[in-house]
Protein backbone atom coordinates (compact mmCIF):
# COMPACT_ATOMS: atom_id res chain seq x y z
CA UNK A 1 0.00 0.00 0.00
CA UNK A 2 2.80 2.41 0.49
CA UNK A 3 4.11 1.79 -2.45
CA UNK A 4 1.08 2.69 -4.43
CA UNK A 5 0.21 5.27 -2.55
CA UNK A 6 0.62 9.08 -3.33
CA UNK A 7 2.50 11.33 -0.71
CA UNK A 8 -1.32 13.26 -0.81
CA UNK A 9 -3.17 10.30 0.03
CA UNK A 10 -1.04 9.66 2.99
CA UNK A 11 -1.18 13.12 4.35
CA UNK A 12 -4.32 13.35 3.77
CA UNK A 13 -4.91 10.10 6.20
CA UNK A 14 -3.48 11.33 8.40
CA UNK A 15 -3.54 15.22 8.45
CA UNK A 16 -2.18 17.47 9.74
CA UNK A 17 -0.30 15.38 11.62
CA UNK A 18 3.14 14.60 9.28
CA UNK A 19 4.88 16.01 6.54
CA UNK A 20 6.49 13.28 3.81
CA UNK A 21 9.42 15.15 1.63
CA UNK A 22 11.99 12.84 -0.75
CA UNK A 23 15.35 14.47 -0.99
CA UNK A 24 14.36 17.66 0.83
CA UNK A 25 11.42 18.47 -1.62
CA UNK A 26 7.94 17.74 -1.15
CA UNK A 27 6.65 13.89 -1.75
CA UNK A 28 4.85 14.14 -5.30
CA UNK A 29 3.74 11.08 -7.04
CA UNK A 30 4.41 6.94 -5.58
CA UNK A 31 7.07 5.47 -4.18
CA UNK A 32 6.78 3.13 -7.62
CA UNK A 33 7.33 6.58 -9.73
CA UNK A 34 9.75 8.09 -8.12
CA UNK A 35 12.05 4.75 -7.81
CA UNK A 36 11.38 3.99 -11.69
CA UNK A 37 12.43 7.22 -12.18
CA UNK A 38 15.62 7.61 -9.58
CA UNK A 39 18.61 5.54 -9.00
CA UNK A 40 18.01 3.46 -6.46
CA UNK A 41 15.38 3.33 -4.05
CA UNK A 42 14.37 7.10 -2.91
CA UNK A 43 14.92 7.96 0.84
CA UNK A 44 11.53 9.57 2.19
CA UNK A 45 11.43 11.37 5.44
CA UNK A 46 8.81 11.42 7.54
CA UNK A 47 7.98 14.24 10.49
CA UNK A 48 5.56 15.45 12.29
CA UNK A 49 3.73 18.38 11.41
CA UNK A 50 4.62 21.34 13.67
CA UNK A 51 1.94 24.46 13.72
CA UNK A 52 3.17 27.93 13.73
CA UNK A 53 0.11 29.73 15.99
CA UNK A 54 -0.53 32.99 17.78
CA UNK A 55 -2.00 33.39 21.66
CA UNK A 56 -2.75 36.15 23.11
CA UNK A 57 -4.85 37.12 26.64
CA UNK A 58 -7.10 39.86 26.90
CA UNK A 59 -8.16 39.44 30.51
CA UNK A 60 -4.18 38.98 31.81
CA UNK A 61 -3.60 42.22 29.50
CA UNK A 62 -2.93 44.94 31.91
CA UNK A 63 -1.21 46.99 28.78
CA UNK A 64 2.41 46.86 30.26
CA UNK A 65 4.23 45.63 26.38
CA UNK A 66 4.78 42.31 27.72
CA UNK A 67 1.14 41.51 28.83
CA UNK A 68 0.19 42.74 25.51
CA UNK A 69 2.02 41.36 23.06
CA UNK A 70 0.99 38.31 20.62
CA UNK A 71 2.94 35.90 21.44
CA UNK A 72 4.26 33.21 18.30
CA UNK A 73 4.35 29.25 19.84
CA UNK A 74 5.27 26.07 17.54
CA UNK A 75 2.69 23.02 18.12
CA UNK A 76 3.31 19.18 17.61
CA UNK A 77 -0.23 18.22 15.96
CA UNK A 78 0.11 15.89 17.86
CA UNK A 79 0.29 17.64 21.19
CA UNK A 80 -3.08 17.05 23.34
CA UNK A 81 -4.31 20.68 25.25
CA UNK A 82 -3.04 19.60 28.29
CA UNK A 83 0.60 19.43 26.95
CA UNK A 84 -0.51 22.64 24.88
CA UNK A 85 -1.32 24.29 28.30
CA UNK A 86 1.31 23.08 30.18
CA UNK A 87 3.59 25.45 27.53
CA UNK A 88 1.19 28.04 27.94
CA UNK A 89 1.78 27.93 31.84
CA UNK A 90 5.60 28.23 31.15
CA UNK A 91 4.75 30.95 28.64
CA UNK A 92 3.21 33.41 30.52
CA UNK A 93 5.56 33.12 33.46
CA UNK A 94 4.61 29.72 35.18
CA UNK A 95 2.32 28.61 37.97
CA UNK A 96 1.69 31.76 39.42
CA UNK A 97 0.47 33.75 36.58
CA UNK A 98 -2.08 31.14 35.07
CA UNK A 99 -1.53 27.00 35.68
CA UNK A 100 -2.70 25.02 33.04
CA UNK A 101 -5.60 23.09 35.11
CA UNK A 102 -6.83 26.62 35.70
CA UNK A 103 -6.96 28.03 31.92
CA UNK A 104 -9.06 28.21 29.35
CA UNK A 105 -8.16 28.26 25.55
CA UNK A 106 -10.74 29.60 22.67
CA UNK A 107 -10.04 29.32 18.75
CA UNK A 108 -12.59 31.38 17.10
CA UNK A 109 -14.64 32.58 20.49
CA UNK A 110 -15.42 28.50 20.45
CA UNK A 111 -13.57 27.20 23.61
CA UNK A 112 -11.61 23.74 23.15
CA UNK A 113 -12.60 21.56 26.13
CA UNK A 114 -11.07 18.10 26.75
CA UNK A 115 -7.86 18.08 27.45
CA UNK A 116 -6.75 14.24 26.61
CA UNK A 117 -8.36 15.82 22.95
CA UNK A 118 -5.57 16.33 20.53
CA UNK A 119 -5.26 20.12 19.14
CA UNK A 120 -5.62 18.96 15.36
CA UNK A 121 -9.06 17.72 16.34
CA UNK A 122 -9.96 21.17 17.19
CA UNK A 123 -9.23 22.59 14.06
CA UNK A 124 -5.87 23.99 14.71
CA UNK A 125 -3.82 24.72 11.95
CA UNK A 126 -0.84 26.71 10.82
CA UNK A 127 -1.40 30.02 11.91
CA UNK A 128 -4.58 29.86 13.70
CA UNK A 129 -4.87 32.49 16.44
CA UNK A 130 -5.66 30.96 20.32
CA UNK A 131 -7.06 33.17 23.27
CA UNK A 132 -5.74 31.75 26.48
CA UNK A 133 -7.87 33.15 29.50
CA UNK A 134 -8.46 32.11 33.19
CA UNK A 135 -11.24 29.64 32.99
CA UNK A 136 -12.49 31.34 36.23
CA UNK A 137 -11.73 34.61 38.52
CA UNK A 138 -12.91 36.08 41.43
CA UNK A 139 -13.91 39.47 41.77
CA UNK A 140 -14.35 42.59 44.18
CA UNK A 141 -17.17 44.64 44.05
CA UNK A 142 -16.95 48.14 46.17
CA UNK A 143 -20.94 49.78 46.21
CA UNK A 144 -19.99 53.30 46.72
CA UNK A 145 -23.61 53.67 46.77
CA UNK A 146 -23.94 51.72 50.06
CA UNK A 147 -24.49 54.60 53.16
CA UNK A 148 -23.56 51.52 55.72
CA UNK A 149 -20.04 51.04 55.83
CA UNK A 150 -17.49 49.97 54.07
CA UNK A 151 -17.87 46.24 55.11
CA UNK A 152 -21.39 45.95 53.96
CA UNK A 153 -20.83 47.72 50.83
CA UNK A 154 -18.10 44.93 49.52
CA UNK A 155 -19.29 41.91 47.98
CA UNK A 156 -16.66 38.80 46.79
CA UNK A 157 -17.56 37.48 42.83
CA UNK A 158 -16.49 34.09 43.17
CA UNK A 159 -16.76 31.54 39.59
CA UNK A 160 -17.00 34.07 37.31
CA UNK A 161 -16.24 32.78 33.84
CA UNK A 162 -14.68 34.25 30.28
CA UNK A 163 -18.19 33.82 28.81
CA UNK A 164 -20.48 35.44 31.38
CA UNK A 165 -22.04 38.84 30.29
CA UNK A 166 -20.54 41.64 32.24
CA UNK A 167 -23.61 43.42 32.62
CA UNK A 168 -24.85 39.94 34.45
CA UNK A 169 -22.26 40.54 36.99
CA UNK A 170 -23.90 43.84 38.47
CA UNK A 171 -27.15 41.19 39.03
CA UNK A 172 -24.81 39.36 41.63
CA UNK A 173 -24.46 42.40 43.53
CA UNK A 174 -26.44 43.17 46.56
CA UNK A 175 -28.97 46.48 46.84
CA UNK A 176 -27.80 47.56 42.91
CA UNK A 177 -30.77 48.01 40.34
CA UNK A 178 -31.18 49.31 36.73
CA UNK A 179 -29.73 53.07 38.29
CA UNK A 180 -26.94 51.57 38.82
CA UNK A 181 -23.94 50.63 36.74
CA UNK A 182 -20.01 48.40 37.32
CA UNK A 183 -17.55 50.37 36.53
CA UNK A 184 -13.67 48.63 36.03
CA UNK A 185 -10.89 51.70 36.05
CA UNK A 186 -13.03 54.36 34.33
CA UNK A 187 -14.81 52.19 31.97
CA UNK A 188 -18.81 51.29 32.48
CA UNK A 189 -18.47 47.49 31.55
CA UNK A 190 -22.24 47.45 32.07
CA UNK A 191 -23.19 50.52 28.95
CA UNK A 192 -22.86 47.44 26.39
CA UNK A 193 -25.06 44.62 26.93
CA UNK A 194 -23.04 42.38 24.84
CA UNK A 195 -20.12 42.52 26.44
CA UNK A 196 -18.41 38.97 27.86
CA UNK A 197 -16.08 39.44 30.73
CA UNK A 198 -13.01 37.63 28.52
CA UNK A 199 -13.41 40.65 26.05
CA UNK A 200 -12.39 43.36 29.10
CA UNK A 201 -9.05 44.36 29.42
CA UNK A 202 -6.84 43.02 32.22
CA UNK A 203 -9.83 41.47 33.86
CA UNK A 204 -7.12 39.26 36.09
CA UNK A 205 -7.93 36.93 39.24
CA UNK A 206 -8.65 39.55 42.41
CA UNK A 207 -9.86 42.35 40.27
CA UNK A 208 -11.72 45.43 41.84
CA UNK A 209 -14.72 47.14 40.41
CA UNK A 210 -16.90 49.46 41.64
CA UNK A 211 -20.47 50.51 41.54
CA UNK A 212 -22.14 53.94 41.16
CA UNK A 213 -25.62 55.59 39.64
CA UNK A 214 -25.61 54.73 35.93
CA UNK A 215 -25.12 58.05 33.87
CA UNK A 216 -27.80 58.89 30.88
CA UNK A 217 -26.30 60.53 27.85
CA UNK A 218 -28.46 63.69 26.34
CA UNK A 219 -27.90 66.28 23.63
CA UNK A 220 -27.77 70.08 23.93
CA UNK A 221 -28.28 71.88 20.92
CA UNK A 222 -26.76 75.67 20.92
CA UNK A 223 -27.88 77.52 18.42
CA UNK A 224 -27.42 81.31 19.63
CA UNK A 225 -23.63 80.06 21.27
CA UNK A 226 -20.65 81.02 19.29
CA UNK A 227 -20.10 80.29 15.66
CA UNK A 228 -21.44 76.99 15.01
CA UNK A 229 -25.25 77.34 14.70
CA UNK A 230 -25.46 73.74 15.04
CA UNK A 231 -23.38 72.98 17.65
CA UNK A 232 -24.43 70.06 19.71
CA UNK A 233 -22.97 68.46 23.15
CA UNK A 234 -23.36 65.30 24.64
CA UNK A 235 -23.30 64.86 28.34
CA UNK A 236 -23.50 62.44 31.17
CA UNK A 237 -25.97 62.71 33.83
CA UNK A 238 -27.01 61.04 36.63
CA UNK A 239 -30.47 60.93 36.16
CA UNK A 240 -31.64 60.65 39.88
CA UNK A 241 -28.79 62.61 41.26
CA UNK A 242 -28.02 65.19 39.46
CA UNK A 243 -30.13 68.81 39.03
CA UNK A 244 -30.82 71.66 36.83
CA UNK A 245 -28.36 73.29 38.38
CA UNK A 246 -25.11 71.14 37.92
CA UNK A 247 -26.38 70.60 34.54
CA UNK A 248 -26.10 74.10 34.01
CA UNK A 249 -22.53 73.74 35.61
CA UNK A 250 -21.61 71.19 33.09
CA UNK A 251 -22.57 73.67 30.21
CA UNK A 252 -20.72 76.09 31.72
CA UNK A 253 -17.79 74.36 31.81
CA UNK A 254 -18.23 73.57 28.11
CA UNK A 255 -19.70 76.40 26.38
CA UNK A 256 -18.16 79.02 28.59
CA UNK A 257 -21.60 80.41 28.89
CA UNK A 258 -22.52 81.35 32.56
CA UNK A 259 -25.04 78.84 34.66
CA UNK A 260 -26.72 82.26 35.23
CA UNK A 261 -27.04 83.23 31.94
CA UNK A 262 -28.26 79.92 30.84
CA UNK A 263 -32.06 79.07 29.72
CA UNK A 264 -33.04 76.17 29.25
CA UNK A 265 -35.59 74.29 27.26
CA UNK A 266 -37.04 70.79 27.07
CA UNK A 267 -40.24 69.97 24.62
CA UNK A 268 -40.91 73.81 23.78
CA UNK A 269 -41.23 74.68 27.85
CA UNK A 270 -38.28 75.95 30.11
CA UNK A 271 -36.91 74.34 32.70
CA UNK A 272 -37.39 76.00 35.96
CA UNK A 273 -36.79 74.76 39.46
CA UNK A 274 -39.56 75.35 42.16
CA UNK A 275 -37.94 77.87 44.25
CA UNK A 276 -38.08 75.23 47.56
CA UNK A 277 -37.41 72.56 45.66
CA UNK A 278 -34.34 74.17 43.56
CA UNK A 279 -31.77 71.92 45.20
CA UNK A 280 -33.86 68.26 44.92
CA UNK A 281 -35.11 68.26 41.93
CA UNK A 282 -33.23 65.86 39.69
CA UNK A 283 -32.91 66.46 35.78
CA UNK A 284 -35.24 62.93 36.28
CA UNK A 285 -37.92 64.79 38.24
CA UNK A 286 -37.91 66.83 34.73
CA UNK A 287 -38.92 64.25 32.50
CA UNK A 288 -35.25 64.09 31.18
CA UNK A 289 -34.50 60.58 29.62
CA UNK A 290 -31.66 58.95 27.95
CA UNK A 291 -30.66 60.57 24.33
CA UNK A 292 -33.50 63.24 25.55
CA UNK A 293 -32.88 67.16 23.64
CA UNK A 294 -32.63 70.22 25.36
CA UNK A 295 -32.00 73.20 23.75
CA UNK A 296 -29.49 76.18 25.29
Amino acid sequence: RIIEASGDQIREAHKPMMTLTMSEEVWQGTVRDAYAAGAGVPRIDVAILKLTVTVQSRMLNTGDDGDNAVRTIRVDSTDTLGRLKGQLETLYGGGDVLPADRMALYLDDAELLGDDSLVSEHGVAEGSALRVEPATVTLRVGNGCVQDGPESATTTLTDVKPGDLAAALLQRVPETSVKHCLLFGSTDITSNPQLLVMNVRGMRDGAHLSVQLAKMHINVETPMHGDDAAAVIRLGLEPSKDTLEELKKLLEEKTGEAAENQSLYFLERELIDAADDATTMTVADHGITANSTITM
